[in-house]
Protein backbone atom coordinates (compact mmCIF):
# COMPACT_ATOMS: atom_id res chain seq x y z
CA UNK A 1 0.00 0.00 0.00
CA UNK A 2 1.10 3.55 -0.65
CA UNK A 3 1.81 5.97 2.14
CA UNK A 4 -1.42 7.83 2.90
CA UNK A 5 -2.38 11.42 3.55
CA UNK A 6 0.79 13.23 2.48
CA UNK A 7 -0.24 16.51 0.95
CA UNK A 8 1.19 17.59 -2.39
CA UNK A 9 2.58 21.11 -2.99
CA UNK A 10 -0.68 22.05 -4.71
CA UNK A 11 -2.78 20.77 -1.85
CA UNK A 12 -4.31 17.90 -3.82
CA UNK A 13 -4.20 14.14 -3.49
CA UNK A 14 -2.34 11.78 -5.82
CA UNK A 15 -2.14 8.04 -6.18
CA UNK A 16 0.71 5.93 -4.80
CA UNK A 17 3.21 8.21 -3.24
CA UNK A 18 2.10 11.66 -2.22
CA UNK A 19 -1.24 11.66 -0.54
CA UNK A 20 -4.10 9.27 -1.24
CA UNK A 21 -7.77 8.96 -0.48
CA UNK A 22 -8.31 5.60 1.21
CA UNK A 23 -11.37 3.35 0.93
CA UNK A 24 -11.62 0.30 3.12
CA UNK A 25 -14.44 -1.86 4.41
CA UNK A 26 -15.51 0.90 6.77
CA UNK A 27 -15.66 3.53 4.07
CA UNK A 28 -13.63 6.34 2.61
CA UNK A 29 -11.74 8.99 4.53
CA UNK A 30 -9.04 11.63 4.47
CA UNK A 31 -6.57 12.37 7.21
CA UNK A 32 -7.65 15.44 9.17
CA UNK A 33 -4.00 16.48 9.32
CA UNK A 34 -3.93 17.54 5.66
CA UNK A 35 -7.16 18.97 4.28
CA UNK A 36 -7.03 19.92 0.58
CA UNK A 37 -8.52 23.18 -0.70
CA UNK A 38 -11.56 21.32 -2.02
CA UNK A 39 -12.94 18.06 -0.70
CA UNK A 40 -15.70 16.12 -2.38
CA UNK A 41 -18.46 15.26 0.06
CA UNK A 42 -20.27 12.89 -2.28
CA UNK A 43 -20.18 11.75 -5.87
CA UNK A 44 -23.65 11.56 -7.28
CA UNK A 45 -23.10 8.55 -9.54
CA UNK A 46 -20.66 6.43 -7.60
CA UNK A 47 -22.18 7.12 -4.21
CA UNK A 48 -18.75 7.42 -2.58
CA UNK A 49 -17.72 10.32 -0.39
CA UNK A 50 -15.05 11.64 1.94
CA UNK A 51 -15.21 12.74 5.52
CA UNK A 52 -14.43 16.27 6.63
CA UNK A 53 -12.62 16.42 9.97
CA UNK A 54 -14.27 13.06 10.76
CA UNK A 55 -17.70 14.75 10.83
CA UNK A 56 -19.27 13.82 7.51
CA UNK A 57 -18.80 10.22 6.49
CA UNK A 58 -20.12 8.00 3.69
CA UNK A 59 -19.65 4.28 4.11
CA UNK A 60 -19.30 1.66 1.40
CA UNK A 61 -23.05 1.02 1.42
CA UNK A 62 -23.58 4.69 0.50
CA UNK A 63 -24.99 5.52 3.94
CA UNK A 64 -24.15 9.13 4.68
CA UNK A 65 -23.50 9.53 8.38
CA UNK A 66 -22.58 12.04 11.03
CA UNK A 67 -19.80 10.91 13.35
CA UNK A 68 -19.83 13.77 15.83
CA UNK A 69 -23.60 14.29 15.98
CA UNK A 70 -26.18 11.77 17.11
CA UNK A 71 -29.55 13.50 16.74
CA UNK A 72 -32.35 11.04 17.38
CA UNK A 73 -34.56 12.64 14.73
CA UNK A 74 -32.16 12.08 11.85
CA UNK A 75 -32.35 8.97 9.75
CA UNK A 76 -29.25 6.88 9.16
CA UNK A 77 -27.23 9.09 11.49
CA UNK A 78 -25.49 6.48 13.58
CA UNK A 79 -21.98 7.19 14.76
CA UNK A 80 -19.47 4.65 13.45
CA UNK A 81 -15.97 4.40 14.75
CA UNK A 82 -13.56 7.01 13.51
CA UNK A 83 -12.75 5.80 9.98
CA UNK A 84 -9.12 6.89 10.30
CA UNK A 85 -8.72 4.02 12.75
CA UNK A 86 -9.99 1.37 10.33
CA UNK A 87 -7.47 -1.41 9.66
CA UNK A 88 -5.93 -1.81 6.24
CA UNK A 89 -6.88 -4.96 4.38
CA UNK A 90 -6.64 -6.61 0.99
CA UNK A 91 -9.80 -4.84 -0.17
CA UNK A 92 -8.23 -1.40 0.29
CA UNK A 93 -8.74 0.81 -2.75
CA UNK A 94 -6.96 3.97 -3.83
CA UNK A 95 -8.49 6.58 -6.12
CA UNK A 96 -6.88 9.62 -7.62
CA UNK A 97 -8.01 13.07 -6.49
CA UNK A 98 -5.22 14.98 -8.22
CA UNK A 99 -7.58 17.46 -9.88
CA UNK A 100 -9.78 18.13 -6.85
CA UNK A 101 -12.72 16.32 -8.34
CA UNK A 102 -14.40 12.94 -8.46
CA UNK A 103 -14.69 10.43 -11.25
CA UNK A 104 -18.28 11.62 -11.71
CA UNK A 105 -17.25 15.24 -12.11
CA UNK A 106 -14.40 14.33 -14.43
CA UNK A 107 -16.92 12.78 -16.81
CA UNK A 108 -19.06 15.93 -16.76
CA UNK A 109 -16.06 18.24 -16.83
CA UNK A 110 -17.18 20.13 -13.72
CA UNK A 111 -14.21 20.95 -11.50
CA UNK A 112 -14.80 23.31 -8.60
CA UNK A 113 -11.79 25.51 -9.28
CA UNK A 114 -13.02 26.05 -12.84
CA UNK A 115 -16.39 27.42 -11.74
CA UNK A 116 -16.80 31.14 -12.34
CA UNK A 117 -18.27 32.52 -9.14
CA UNK A 118 -19.58 36.05 -8.81
CA UNK A 119 -20.60 36.65 -5.21
CA UNK A 120 -22.88 39.48 -6.35
CA UNK A 121 -24.94 37.06 -8.47
CA UNK A 122 -27.13 35.95 -5.58
CA UNK A 123 -30.19 33.86 -6.41
CA UNK A 124 -31.47 33.61 -2.86
CA UNK A 125 -30.56 33.44 0.79
CA UNK A 126 -31.92 31.97 3.98
CA UNK A 127 -31.08 31.55 7.62
CA UNK A 128 -28.47 28.87 6.97
CA UNK A 129 -27.46 29.12 3.29
CA UNK A 130 -26.88 31.38 0.31
CA UNK A 131 -27.40 30.44 -3.34
CA UNK A 132 -25.26 31.98 -6.08
CA UNK A 133 -25.50 31.79 -9.85
CA UNK A 134 -22.24 30.37 -11.19
CA UNK A 135 -21.07 29.26 -14.61
CA UNK A 136 -18.88 26.54 -16.03
CA UNK A 137 -17.94 26.82 -19.69
CA UNK A 138 -20.71 29.40 -20.11
CA UNK A 139 -23.39 27.07 -18.74
CA UNK A 140 -25.19 28.40 -15.63
CA UNK A 141 -25.60 26.46 -12.40
CA UNK A 142 -26.76 27.23 -8.88
CA UNK A 143 -24.24 26.92 -6.05
CA UNK A 144 -25.78 26.51 -2.61
CA UNK A 145 -23.31 27.51 0.11
CA UNK A 146 -24.00 26.12 3.58
CA UNK A 147 -21.62 27.45 6.28
CA UNK A 148 -20.32 24.54 8.28
CA UNK A 149 -19.91 24.52 12.05
CA UNK A 150 -22.54 27.10 13.06
CA UNK A 151 -24.99 26.01 15.73
CA UNK A 152 -27.86 26.49 13.29
CA UNK A 153 -26.24 24.18 10.72
CA UNK A 154 -26.07 20.64 12.06
CA UNK A 155 -23.98 18.15 10.11
CA UNK A 156 -27.01 15.88 9.93
CA UNK A 157 -29.02 18.58 8.13
CA UNK A 158 -26.35 18.80 5.44
CA UNK A 159 -26.20 15.03 5.29
CA UNK A 160 -29.96 14.79 4.81
CA UNK A 161 -30.04 17.28 1.97
CA UNK A 162 -27.20 15.61 0.09
CA UNK A 163 -28.60 12.14 0.65
CA UNK A 164 -32.15 13.00 -0.42
CA UNK A 165 -30.96 14.78 -3.56
CA UNK A 166 -28.57 11.93 -4.33
CA UNK A 167 -31.33 9.35 -3.93
CA UNK A 168 -33.75 11.32 -6.14
CA UNK A 169 -31.60 11.75 -9.23
CA UNK A 170 -33.96 9.83 -11.49
CA UNK A 171 -37.00 12.03 -10.76
CA UNK A 172 -37.56 14.91 -13.24
CA UNK A 173 -39.51 16.89 -10.63
CA UNK A 174 -36.69 17.07 -8.06
CA UNK A 175 -33.85 19.58 -8.45
CA UNK A 176 -30.73 17.84 -9.75
CA UNK A 177 -27.58 17.66 -7.64
CA UNK A 178 -24.45 17.56 -9.80
CA UNK A 179 -21.76 17.64 -7.13
CA UNK A 180 -21.07 18.50 -3.50
CA UNK A 181 -17.85 20.05 -2.19
CA UNK A 182 -16.29 21.25 1.02
CA UNK A 183 -14.42 24.52 0.74
CA UNK A 184 -13.62 27.54 2.91
CA UNK A 185 -15.56 26.27 5.91
CA UNK A 186 -18.74 25.47 4.00
CA UNK A 187 -20.43 22.67 2.12
CA UNK A 188 -21.23 23.74 -1.43
CA UNK A 189 -23.88 21.98 -3.50
CA UNK A 190 -23.73 22.40 -7.27
CA UNK A 191 -27.31 22.25 -8.55
CA UNK A 192 -29.04 22.67 -11.87
CA UNK A 193 -30.03 26.25 -12.62
CA UNK A 194 -33.76 27.06 -12.85
CA UNK A 195 -33.89 30.33 -14.77
CA UNK A 196 -37.40 31.46 -13.79
CA UNK A 197 -36.79 31.36 -10.04
CA UNK A 198 -39.32 30.16 -7.51
CA UNK A 199 -43.11 30.09 -7.38
CA UNK A 200 -42.84 32.94 -4.89
CA UNK A 201 -40.88 35.03 -7.41
CA UNK A 202 -43.49 34.33 -10.08
CA UNK A 203 -46.70 35.04 -8.17
CA UNK A 204 -45.30 38.27 -6.72
CA UNK A 205 -44.96 39.55 -10.29
CA UNK A 206 -48.27 38.11 -11.50
CA UNK A 207 -50.81 35.87 -9.81
CA UNK A 208 -50.86 32.45 -11.42
CA UNK A 209 -54.15 31.56 -13.17
CA UNK A 210 -55.76 28.26 -12.25
CA UNK A 211 -55.22 26.53 -15.59
CA UNK A 212 -51.48 27.19 -15.26
CA UNK A 213 -51.48 26.45 -11.54
CA UNK A 214 -53.07 23.08 -12.22
CA UNK A 215 -50.08 22.04 -14.34
CA UNK A 216 -47.66 23.44 -11.75
CA UNK A 217 -49.44 21.46 -9.04
CA UNK A 218 -49.46 18.34 -11.21
CA UNK A 219 -45.66 18.41 -11.43
CA UNK A 220 -45.25 19.05 -7.69
CA UNK A 221 -47.57 16.14 -6.92
CA UNK A 222 -45.56 13.84 -9.17
CA UNK A 223 -42.44 14.87 -7.28
CA UNK A 224 -44.13 14.26 -3.92
CA UNK A 225 -45.54 10.94 -5.09
CA UNK A 226 -42.01 9.87 -6.00
CA UNK A 227 -40.61 11.00 -2.65
CA UNK A 228 -43.40 9.46 -0.58
CA UNK A 229 -43.94 6.17 -2.39
CA UNK A 230 -40.55 5.28 -3.85
CA UNK A 231 -38.19 6.87 -1.34
CA UNK A 232 -40.32 7.19 1.82
CA UNK A 233 -39.09 10.76 2.19
CA UNK A 234 -41.09 13.56 3.84
CA UNK A 235 -39.97 16.94 2.51
CA UNK A 236 -41.29 18.91 5.53
CA UNK A 237 -40.75 22.36 4.03
CA UNK A 238 -43.01 22.66 0.97
CA UNK A 239 -43.68 26.33 0.23
CA UNK A 240 -43.59 28.63 -2.83
CA UNK A 241 -39.96 29.63 -2.34
CA UNK A 242 -38.89 25.95 -2.41
CA UNK A 243 -40.51 25.16 -5.76
CA UNK A 244 -38.45 26.24 -8.79
CA UNK A 245 -39.33 26.73 -12.47
CA UNK A 246 -37.51 27.13 -15.77
CA UNK A 247 -38.46 28.60 -19.15
CA UNK A 248 -39.33 25.15 -20.50
CA UNK A 249 -42.23 24.97 -18.05
CA UNK A 250 -40.57 22.42 -15.79
CA UNK A 251 -41.34 22.60 -12.08
CA UNK A 252 -39.02 21.07 -9.46
CA UNK A 253 -38.98 20.67 -5.70
CA UNK A 254 -35.86 22.00 -3.97
CA UNK A 255 -34.32 22.58 -0.52
CA UNK A 256 -34.22 19.24 1.26
CA UNK A 257 -32.56 20.47 4.44
CA UNK A 258 -35.64 19.66 6.56
CA UNK A 259 -36.46 16.37 4.83
CA UNK A 260 -36.46 13.01 6.58
CA UNK A 261 -36.91 9.41 5.53
CA UNK A 262 -39.76 7.52 7.14
CA UNK A 263 -38.68 4.07 8.24
CA UNK A 264 -41.60 1.60 8.41
CA UNK A 265 -43.79 2.60 11.40
CA UNK A 266 -41.52 5.49 12.38
CA UNK A 267 -42.96 8.99 12.66
CA UNK A 268 -41.41 12.36 13.47
CA UNK A 269 -42.25 14.83 16.20
CA UNK A 270 -39.83 17.68 15.67
CA UNK A 271 -40.75 21.32 15.09
CA UNK A 272 -38.72 22.34 12.04
CA UNK A 273 -39.57 24.33 8.94
CA UNK A 274 -41.74 27.38 8.17
CA UNK A 275 -44.50 27.35 10.78
CA UNK A 276 -47.13 29.11 8.64
CA UNK A 277 -47.13 26.19 6.18
CA UNK A 278 -47.08 23.49 8.86
CA UNK A 279 -49.95 21.09 9.41
CA UNK A 280 -51.72 21.11 12.80
CA UNK A 281 -50.07 17.89 13.93
CA UNK A 282 -46.62 19.30 13.23
CA UNK A 283 -47.39 22.55 15.04
CA UNK A 284 -48.55 20.57 18.06
CA UNK A 285 -45.38 18.50 18.07
CA UNK A 286 -47.34 15.34 17.32
CA UNK A 287 -46.21 12.57 15.01
CA UNK A 288 -46.45 13.43 11.32
CA UNK A 289 -45.99 11.65 8.05
CA UNK A 290 -46.37 12.19 4.29
CA UNK A 291 -49.76 13.90 4.56
CA UNK A 292 -48.14 16.89 6.24
CA UNK A 293 -46.53 17.75 2.89
CA UNK A 294 -49.97 17.86 1.25
CA UNK A 295 -51.23 20.37 3.83
CA UNK A 296 -48.27 22.61 3.00
CA UNK A 297 -48.87 22.16 -0.72
CA UNK A 298 -52.50 23.28 -0.48
CA UNK A 299 -51.60 26.52 1.32
CA UNK A 300 -48.82 27.17 -1.20
CA UNK A 301 -51.15 26.70 -4.18
CA UNK A 302 -53.80 29.01 -2.72
CA UNK A 303 -51.13 31.63 -2.06
CA UNK A 304 -49.97 31.54 -5.69
CA UNK A 305 -53.56 31.77 -6.93
CA UNK A 306 -54.84 34.69 -4.84
CA UNK A 307 -51.50 36.50 -4.51
CA UNK A 308 -51.29 36.37 -0.72
CA UNK A 309 -51.06 33.85 2.08
CA UNK A 310 -54.63 32.79 2.94
CA UNK A 311 -54.24 33.52 6.66
CA UNK A 312 -53.24 36.81 8.25
CA UNK A 313 -50.29 35.30 10.09
CA UNK A 314 -49.02 38.64 11.39
CA UNK A 315 -51.73 38.71 14.04
CA UNK A 316 -50.87 35.20 15.23
CA UNK A 317 -48.08 33.66 17.21
CA UNK A 318 -47.38 29.99 16.61
CA UNK A 319 -49.64 28.85 19.46
CA UNK A 320 -52.82 30.74 18.61
CA UNK A 321 -52.17 30.08 14.91
CA UNK A 322 -52.20 26.37 15.69
CA UNK A 323 -55.53 26.72 17.48
CA UNK A 324 -56.98 28.85 14.68
CA UNK A 325 -56.18 26.53 11.76
CA UNK A 326 -57.29 23.51 13.79
CA UNK A 327 -60.72 25.01 14.48
CA UNK A 328 -61.39 27.32 11.53
CA UNK A 329 -61.71 26.35 7.88
CA UNK A 330 -60.11 28.21 5.02
CA UNK A 331 -62.00 31.48 4.76
CA UNK A 332 -61.90 32.69 1.16
CA UNK A 333 -64.23 35.05 -0.67
CA UNK A 334 -67.01 33.31 -2.60
CA UNK A 335 -65.66 33.72 -6.12
CA UNK A 336 -61.98 33.92 -5.23
CA UNK A 337 -61.23 30.39 -6.43
CA UNK A 338 -63.08 27.82 -8.56
CA UNK A 339 -65.06 24.91 -7.14
CA UNK A 340 -62.47 22.48 -8.51
CA UNK A 341 -59.61 24.22 -6.71
CA UNK A 342 -61.69 24.55 -3.55
CA UNK A 343 -62.35 20.81 -3.64
CA UNK A 344 -58.64 20.09 -4.16
CA UNK A 345 -57.64 22.27 -1.23
CA UNK A 346 -60.28 20.79 1.04
CA UNK A 347 -58.90 17.31 0.27
CA UNK A 348 -55.54 18.47 1.65
CA UNK A 349 -56.60 20.59 4.63
CA UNK A 350 -58.37 18.04 6.81
CA UNK A 351 -57.27 18.53 10.41
CA UNK A 352 -57.09 14.75 10.67
CA UNK A 353 -54.07 13.56 8.64
CA UNK A 354 -55.76 10.24 7.86
CA UNK A 355 -58.52 12.04 5.93
CA UNK A 356 -56.17 13.84 3.54
CA UNK A 357 -55.75 12.39 0.08
CA UNK A 358 -52.34 11.12 -0.98
CA UNK A 359 -50.32 12.66 -3.80
CA UNK A 360 -51.38 9.78 -6.07
CA UNK A 361 -55.06 10.36 -5.25
CA UNK A 362 -54.81 14.13 -5.69
CA UNK A 363 -53.51 13.62 -9.23
CA UNK A 364 -56.97 12.20 -10.05
CA UNK A 365 -58.97 15.18 -8.77
CA UNK A 366 -60.90 17.41 -11.24
CA UNK A 367 -58.58 20.37 -10.63
CA UNK A 368 -55.66 18.37 -12.03
CA UNK A 369 -57.44 16.22 -14.62
CA UNK A 370 -59.25 19.16 -16.21
CA UNK A 371 -56.10 20.87 -17.47
CA UNK A 372 -54.30 18.23 -19.54
CA UNK A 373 -52.12 16.49 -16.94
CA UNK A 374 -50.39 14.37 -19.61
CA UNK A 375 -48.66 17.48 -20.93
CA UNK A 376 -48.11 19.36 -17.70
CA UNK A 377 -45.61 21.93 -18.98
CA UNK A 378 -47.31 23.60 -21.98
CA UNK A 379 -49.45 26.15 -20.12
CA UNK A 380 -46.67 26.81 -17.61
CA UNK A 381 -44.19 27.47 -20.41
CA UNK A 382 -46.56 29.89 -22.19
CA UNK A 383 -47.41 31.77 -19.00
CA UNK A 384 -43.78 32.19 -18.02
CA UNK A 385 -42.79 33.43 -21.47
CA UNK A 386 -45.76 35.63 -22.35
CA UNK A 387 -46.66 36.99 -18.92
CA UNK A 388 -44.04 36.52 -16.20
CA UNK A 389 -40.82 37.08 -18.16
CA UNK A 390 -42.39 39.88 -20.25
CA UNK A 391 -43.79 41.69 -17.20
CA UNK A 392 -40.58 41.23 -15.24
CA UNK A 393 -38.66 42.77 -18.14
CA UNK A 394 -41.08 45.72 -18.26
CA UNK A 395 -40.69 46.27 -14.51
CA UNK A 396 -36.91 46.20 -14.82
CA UNK A 397 -36.95 48.68 -17.71
CA UNK A 398 -39.27 51.01 -15.80
CA UNK A 399 -36.95 50.97 -12.80
CA UNK A 400 -33.99 51.76 -15.03
CA UNK A 401 -35.91 54.63 -16.62
CA UNK A 402 -36.81 56.13 -13.23
CA UNK A 403 -33.25 55.73 -12.02
CA UNK A 404 -31.96 57.52 -15.10
CA UNK A 405 -34.49 60.36 -14.61
CA UNK A 406 -33.39 60.77 -11.00
CA UNK A 407 -29.76 60.96 -12.06
CA UNK A 408 -30.56 63.54 -14.73
CA UNK A 409 -32.65 65.64 -12.32
CA UNK A 410 -29.86 65.43 -9.77
CA UNK A 411 -27.41 66.83 -12.28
Amino acid sequence: HATLHNRTPTGTFKVNGTGNVKIGKSGMHVSSESIPPTQIITRTLGGVGVSHDASLYIDCDRNIRSIQNNDSDDMNSSSPQNPSQSPEDDNMLFIQEADNTTECARRSGIIYDELKINKKSKLGSGATANVLRVTHRDKPYALKIIPYGYREVKPTVIIQEVKCLHDSMDCPHIIELLEAYHREGSVRLLLEYMDCGSLEDVYKVERIPENVLSQVTCQILKGLQYLHEKKQIIHRDIKPSNVLLNHRGQVKISDFGMSRKLEQSQAFHTFQGSFMYMSPERLKGESHSFSSDLWSLALSIIECCIGRFPYDVEKFNVWNYTKFISEEGLNLRENEISDDLRHFVNCCLHVSPDKRLSARELLQTPFIMKHNPDECTSKVKSFLKDVYIAKKKAIREERQRRRQEQQENGN
